[in-house]
């Protein structure tokens, strides 16, 4: 048989029967439930209809175009500018890449350098066409060529970044875009 004990409370271990004094930080955060409580009551009951999704248009009412008919200032004059078609260009030229390593696997760039013991350069890729002639001028017109490209590609990429973040600052911090406030301390 199970014996069930009762606890026995003396009279200071009894549980009081006022409410125990919330701290300052209790006080608060009660205060901040309570108000947003009160407030997501609020905006539930006076909520408009909802009518369907309200598009704001960006278009302007007037005419913007000065005048110009599409394709008229381009460079092409087909209505599209340059760039389109040099992603489209460049585009094909990868996927040529790509067609023309299956093609000739055996001719990669690895397989020159490691296999051939040709230079690990950007000429060892031209050996299929110019043969032992990548060892002279045009070897070397290739190198500096290719250098010259990736150093340009480089100071384009930082030059646009640095564009972006000079307007960043501008928009955030009124910062100016150009060196035109610069002091000139010559």
């Amino acid at each position: 048989m199970v014996k069930k004990y009762k606890k026995k409370y003396k009279k200071k271990d009894q549980p009081s029967e006022k409410k125990r004094e919330l701290s300052y930080e209790h006080k608060a955060v009660e205060m901040a439930r309570k108000h947003w409580e009160e407030q997501k009551k609020k905006a539930i009951n006076e909520r408009r209809t909802f009518r369907g999704l309200q598009i704001i248009p960006t278009a302007s009412y007037y005419d913007e175009s000065q005048g110009y008919k599409p394709g008229e200032k381009n460079w092409a004059g087909f209505g599209f500018d340059l760039h389109p078609q040099v992603s489209t260009i460049s585009g094909g030229l990868i996927l040529l890449f790509i067609v023309l390593t299956l093609v000739f696997r055996e001719q990669s760039g690895a397989f020159f350098a490691f296999n051939r013991g040709l230079p690990l350069t950007i000429r060892s890729i031209f050996h299929p066409i110019l043969g032992d002639k990548i060892y002279g001028f045009w070897g070397n017109v290739i190198d500096v060529l290719s250098v010259l490209a990736t150093l340009f590609g480089l100071a384009t990429s930082l030059g646009l970044g640095i564009k972006q973040v000079s307007s960043g600052l501008q928009y955030l911090f009124g910062f100016p875009t150009s060196t035109e406030y610069a002091p000139n301390r010559f």
